[in-house]
Parts: structure tokens; C-alpha cells; sequence
């Protein structure tokens, strides 16, 4: 048994639950509220906190481990041309609401590492890899408007006020995984945003590089991370 980072889970849970989308999440907005459908249960790990937004539920984390992972080349963006302002009359007591939907659609670049993240996620408690293709399959594919009314009517987060917690994080700084300490480092060097920044910098410049090849003697191939 080995340990990985909270945040190297964190990236593994919602790669993997984006990869339940076949053609991806069409909105920001979707993968929020799905991925928060899927610690509903309140399974031993909740990797994610959500506190009461403007929106619904809205986890800080979400955002950022999203932004960290495109940038890291794993999530593609792609814009929809799909924007339009939708009105919603909300439970009693609460103001309507207008909100933009829009966005982009979020997918994997490379999908064949699902198997292992699903792996990983299975050698924890709590039965993760179904709760969340439950919610991505019950949930993933309404109308955002319809999906957004479903969260607003769920009944631990009637009677909130903006900024309460819905559902908090519980995780420790490090997490026991069913991967040996070798692989543990190898997937938090694979997860890791500055890693795969500064390794991507450095083929950049490798290959812009002015290197005349005939005067190199040897090149040696550096084991990559298994991601």
C-alpha cells in the first residue's frame, strides 16, 4: 500500500467522472452539479466542498482542480455556441434567478486511462466508481435548466443562505491507495500541475531549440509517469 496527495485524488475523482461522459460535459455548470450529485451520498471520501452560490451548489475546488487539468493538457474546452439567459422561479421565500448558459464542453484528451483512475477509486471505501456513474447517468444528460431546478429542490440545501456549506471536504493530506509507494509517486508526479507545466516547457524548447544533432553523441529516454 501506498499514499497519494489529496489533490492528486481530487484531479483522479473528476477525471474520471468527466470520462463517464461520452462526449464530455457540455458546461461548466453540468460538471459542478453532477460531481456534487455524486458526493450526495456522503461516502467516507468527499474530496470536494460546496458551499450555497448564486448558481446552486458551487464548489471553489471544482473550478480550480478544472483550470489545473486543462492547463495540464488533460481537459480539453471547446466553446459551445449554445449561450442563452434562462429565468427560474425559485422555492418560496427565494428570488428568481436569471443565469447564462453557455460555456464550453469539457472532455479528456485522452480517455485511456480510465481503467486505471477507476482502479485507484476502487481501492477506496465507499463504492466511488458508482456513485459517480449513478449520478452522471441519472443526472448527466438533462436539460441544464432542468438540472439546475432538481439541485435547488434538494432538501438539504432549501432554506440555506448564500455561503453555508452544502456538503464539506473530509480529506486527510494523504490518501492509502491499493497502488505500491513507487506508483503513488509516479501518479502525484503525473498529477502534479508544475510538473507537467515545466516538462512541457521543456520539450517547447527543446524543440525550438537551434541544436545541431549531429554532435550528439547520446539521448536517453526518462521513464514517464503512468497517468
Amino acid at each position: 500500500m501506498g499514499t497519494i496527495s489529496a489533490n492528486t485524488f481530487r484531479r483522479i475523482y473528476l477525471l474520471y467522472l468527466l470520462g463517464q461522459f461520452q462526449r464530455g460535459s457540455y458546461g461548466h455548470l453540468r460538471l459542478q452539479k453532477v460531481t456534487y450529485i455524486s458526493q450526495r451520498d456522503k461516502p467516507p471520501l468527499r474530496p470536494f466542498q460546496y458551499k450555497k452560490h448564486h448558481f446552486g451548489q458551487y464548489s471553489d475546488e471544482v473550478t480550480d482542480i478544472k483550470d489545473q487539468l486543462t492547463s495540464m493538457g488533460y481537459i480539453v474546452a471547446v466553446p459551445l455556441d449554445t449561450a442563452r439567459v434562462v429565468r427560474f422561479t425559485l422555492p418560496e421565500g427565494q428570488e428568481p434567478i436569471e443565469i447564462n448558459f453557455g460555456g464550453n464542453r469539457l472532455f479528456l484528451r485522452d480517455r485511456t486511462n480510465l481503467p486505471y483512475f477507476r482502479q485507484v477509486l476502487e481501492s477506496l471505501p465507499g463504492s466511488l466508481p458508482r456513485l459517480i456513474d449513478d449520478a452522471v447517468q441519472e443526472y448527466g444528460y438533462l436539460r441544464e435548466e432542468d438540472l439546475l431546478t432538481r439541485c435547488y429542490q434538494f432538501p438539504e440545501f432549501v432554506g440555506l443562505k448564500d455561503g453555508d456549506i452544502v456538503i464539506d471536504s473530509n480529506l486527510p493530506e494523504a490518501i492509502e491507495v491499493s497502488l505500491s509507494d513507487e506508483e503513488c509517486e509516479d501518479l502525484d508526479l503525473a498529477m502534479s500541475p508544475k510538473f507537467m507545466v515545466s516538462m512541457t516547457r521543456l520539450v517547447t524548447a527543446i524543440e525550438e531549440a537551434d541544436i545541431d544533432w549531429t554532435t550528439v553523441r547520446k539521448v536517453e529516454s526518462l521513464p514517464v509517469p503512468r497517468a
